[in-house]
């Protein structure tokens, strides 16, 4: 049985669990304090392992091109930290996990072939539910016809659904 701990994908999310963006501002404020700005996508060895739909990748050849899968997102969990996994519902109109947006209308993700992007997000509705939910929490908004929503989702990585 392989034991997450000593897969590629979790040895890299212990590297980065502590990385923080200097525009993050949460941790200049004692109400907000956090202590990582990053969070691994459910489907990249998170959250999807055990929970959901348990179908998240654990091994680097399993992803289906890697320049078009985030590993890593930046996240405003409103909890004081980034607990657990970043997931996206990868069908319908809403989302689960809120964003983070410390740069304007843009956040940076970290893809499968090692690139990272600042990406900026297009539907306003993304914007104000990033500002809404790092201040107050909340999960899953219903976006209809979100460009962003449909980004994140075609870029979260799942294993195909058993048949």
């Amino acid at each position: 049985m392989l034991d997450a701990r000593c897969s590629m994908l979790a040895s890299i999310e212990y590297r980065v669990s502590n990385i923080e963006y200097p525009s993050d501002d949460r941790k200049r404020n004692p109400n907000r304090a956090t202590f990582r700005s990053f969070s691994i996508a459910g489907g990249m060895n998170g959250e999807e392992r055990h929970n959901y739909t348990k179908r998240a990748i654990t091994k680097y050849t399993e992803i289906r091109n890697p320049a078009t899968k985030y590993v890593f997102v930046e996240e405003a969990d409103p909890r004081q930290w980034n607990m657990g996994s970043w997931i996206v519902y990868t069908t319908g109109d809403r989302w689960c996990d809120p964003l983070s947006i410390w740069h304007g209308n843009r956040s940076c993700l970290g893809w499968a072939d090692g690139r990272a992007e600042m990406h900026r997000w297009l539907d306003e509705r993304t914007i104000e539910m990033a500002k809404i939910y790092a201040e107050q929490g909340g999960w899953s908004p219903t976006h209809p016809n979100s460009p962003d929503l449909k980004f994140m989702q075609d870029g979260y990585q799942l294993k195909p659904a058993p048949k």
